[in-house]
């Protein structure tokens, strides 16, 4: 009752239910289409694929704030004609209910009735959800930008002169800096406008000089198309829509399509696809 009544309208509040509702049979239709993009081009390029993955995923999220634009005109426009009362001595008292003649027309109607009636307790529980899962994320980007200073070391003059090398190379103008790290196990990438590459120190060590630089090469090419910008805007897609699959399913091949993408970089730029592979499996 408080927040319904200081916080968000009523009107408000049903739109945001009946777009969640909508979103889920226009998340099905999108994933229809998308296992059809997916079967039609089994032999295009990684970047392709991600391109129209992605534009899949906007699309949805442009057509579900369509919806709710929409279901909140419906909504106000609706509210105002919601009784009728008749002038005279014998039909002063009569009022036509006209939301009633509508909504019991049909089982359509009494379902209407129905989400209505639950449509605050629908919407509070998907803002709880979501605003725990960005505290969540918030706190794990906070200690994701702690590794770059938590046991970290410099990679060396050597790995610095040839990251640099690469970044020319790979038309990478902003600064990178690498750093070995003793947390990490896998090599990752933190931070968009100044990039940092964290590399396992173990595998300086343990790994060949040409399958580094080929790890380093599929880092960097996050780094030129940006993935890390696109990685944080789809991840609050993810935590927006939690309860619809087909968000989730297109997510996660948008996430494997990005991976194969770096890799289609690498081995454009070594030209040693059995060593890039020889390197992933080490």
């Amino acid at each position: 009752w408080f927040m319904e009544n200081y916080f968000v309208s009523d009107e408000i509040i049903k739109a945001i239910a009946w777009t969640l509702l909508h979103s889920l049979w226009q998340g099905m239709i999108l994933a229809i289409i998308t296992g059809a993009v997916i079967l039609t081009t089994k032999k295009s390029s990684p970047v392709l694929r991600y391109n129209l993955l992605s534009a899949a995923l906007v699309v949805l999220v442009l057509v579900v704030v369509a919806t709710f634009v929409s279901q909140i005109t419906h909504t106000i426009s609706f509210e105002p004609k919601t009784a009728t009362k008749f002038s005279g001595s014998a039909l002063q008292n009569i009022y036509i209910d006209w939301s009633i003649v509508e909504y019991n027309s049909s089982m359509i109607g009494q379902l209407i009735q129905v989400i209505n009636k639950y449509a605050f307790s629908v919407a509070w529980c998907w803002f709880f959800v979501i605003a725990f899962k960005f505290i969540r994320m918030s706190f794990g980007i906070y200690s994701m930008y702690q590794l770059k200073t938590k046991n970290t070391a410099d990679a060396g003059t050597y790995w610095n002169h040839r990251l640099q090398n690469l970044c020319k190379q790979l038309q990478i103008k902003q600064k990178v800096k690498l750093l070995q790290s003793g947390i990490i196990k896998v090599p990752a990438v933190v931070g968009y406008f100044k990039p940092v590459i964290l590399f396992p120190a173990a595998m300086f060590t343990a790994l060949p000089m040409p399958e580094i630089e080929a790890i380093l090469i599929h880092e960097l090419g996050h780094i030129r198309r940006r993935d890390f910008l696109v990685n944080f805007l789809q991840q609050m897609v993810e935590i927006i829509f939690f309860f619809n699959p087909a968000v989730l399913w297109i997510s996660s091949l948008i996430k494997n399509e990005r991976e194969n993408c770096g890799d289609e970089i690498t081995i454009s730029i070594t030209g040693n696809k059995k060593g890039y592979i020889q390197a992933l499996l080490n």
